[in-house]
């Protein structure tokens, strides 16, 4: 194998030229040791910082750092700004016209806008984003930038994809766009890439109550973030295992919550998350003085960062404090203006889980007639709201159990977490 010059690398690191970006890309991709080592002295010798070779694919970042790949990044916003007024017929018909518009750099500012859209709930434009990143993407020669790059973006592609569909409740689309995303995972030479697409995964599963596969996921994410050094992310990946592993085993779910939350402290919004998980499990164990004293320690936070469904789940968590301390009545009250809130933010399942608490009080204290009230007094509501037979079934059953003196709540809850969203999805083959 012919080795790279050190005057070639100085030219690939600084000038646009096409020819010797594919013959040193597709080198350095292919892991030669030698030319990965002087790549990086060269860019060590001009001044460029770079990050231990531990904390991400090396060969992935001396390509990144090419000059044909910085003039793209730099010309994307110009490029995309001549296609973004056309319509989606347009633009991807542009694809093949214009040869500006095939290449990588464009690609993954397309995805980068479409994962803003969808961020800000806009899925139908950021899907047809994802749709001309697609298109450029099978429109990109492996031979200049290099098989595993091109990879990666189709995996995070299909796994921004995933997602939007997953928000949608598209739940049929986001699996079979994470079945997509699945083929491109371990063909890539990203491992941020492959974590994304973990820590969706994960999220999707969670939605769909496939807790202990989701906290798998979100658990294979932490472990890459590890890796990578990448404290933040690792913290946000370990608390989705946390809250995702708290629905069947809390006290697992405690360690882990309690080691992500140091990670967290540049990230209010995930910390909060994290804080949330260890305050439920907390209470869920009965060690309700920790509980407490980790609402009191969160409450500016809370008031600074919190959405108004975490805000509301805080309260959840206030109202089990209330209830281990014998104030069942006090808790009653707050559990019923949680269930209300959650009511009027459209989060049917969460308002659910707060007449369940309400019932499982009435059963553990003796007032049986109580909780039968209220199950009863709901089901014209839930029916009005269309659920599924399945669920109205279930929540029959709930009122059956209750009249004879049956405590069913844990199984019911359980059963409600699980199966929300399931006969949305295929069977499985």
């Amino acid at each position: 194998m012919e080795h790279i010059a050190t005057t070639d690398f100085l030219a690939f690191f600084s000038w646009p030229q096409r020819t010797l970006h594919a013959r040193i890309a597709g080198h350095l991709l292919g892991g030669c040791s030698a030319c990965l080592a002087e790549a990086r002295q060269v860019l060590l010798d001009q001044g460029v910082p770079l990050p231990p070779p531990s904390t991400r694919d090396l060969s992935l970042i001396l390509h990144d750092q090419a000059g044909l790949l910085q003039e793209e990044r730099a010309k994307a916003a110009a490029r995309w700004a001549r296609i973004a007024e056309l319509d989606e017929k347009k633009r991807l018909a542009s694809v093949e016209k214009r040869r500006g518009v095939r290449n990588y750099g464009l690609a993954a500012y397309v995805l980068d806008e479409a994962e803003a859209l969808a961020a800000r709930g806009k899925g139908e434009k950021a899907t047809e984003l994802v749709r001309l990143a697609d298109a450029i993407g099978a429109s990109l020669p492996t031979r200049l930038y290099g098989a595993g790059p091109l990879a990666d973006l189709r995996l995070r592609q299909h796994t921004l994809l995933a997602t939007i569909k997953r928000r949608a409740l598209d739940f049929v689309g986001a699996l079979e766009a994470l079945a997509k995303a699945e083929h491109f995972r371990d063909r890539g030479v990203d491992p941020a890439e492959r974590a994304r697409y973990f820590r969706d995964r994960a999220s999707l599963l969670t939605d769909l109550g496939e807790f202990e596969e989701a906290a798998k996921s979100a658990g294979h994410a932490a472990s890459i973030y590890a890796g990578m050094l990448d404290l933040p992310n690792r913290g946000k990946a370990s608390g989705q295992e946390a809250l995702a592993v708290s629905l069947f085993e809390p006290q697992s779910a405690l360690a882990l919550a309690e080691a992500a939350i140091p990670l967290l402290v540049t990230e209010p919004k995930s910390l909060l998350l994290a804080a949330l998980t260890k305050g439920y499990c907390l209470a869920k164990l009965g060690q309700t003085r920790e509980a407490a004293a980790l609402l009191a320690s969160q409450r500016e936070l809370i008031r600074q960062a919190a959405t108004v469904e975490i805000d509301l789940w805080f309260k959840y968590i206030e109202a089990l404090i209330l209830k281990a301390k014998g104030q069942v009545d006090d808790a009653d009250v707050l559990l019923r203006l949680v269930a209300h809130g959650f009511r009027e933010e459209g989060d049917i399942l969460a308002m659910l889980i707060q007449h369940l608490e309400r019932i499982r009080i009435k059963a553990e204290t003796g007032r049986w007639k109580s909780a039968v009230n209220i199950a009863v007094c709901l089901t014209p509501e839930l029916a009005s709201l269309g659920l599924r037979n399945d669920l109205l079934g279930m929540w029959a059953n709930l009122q059956d159990a209750l009249a004879q003196r049956h405590d069913v709540v844990n199984e019911i809850e359980d059963f409600f977490r699980r199966r929300w969203h399931a006969p949305s999805r295929p069977a499985r083959r």
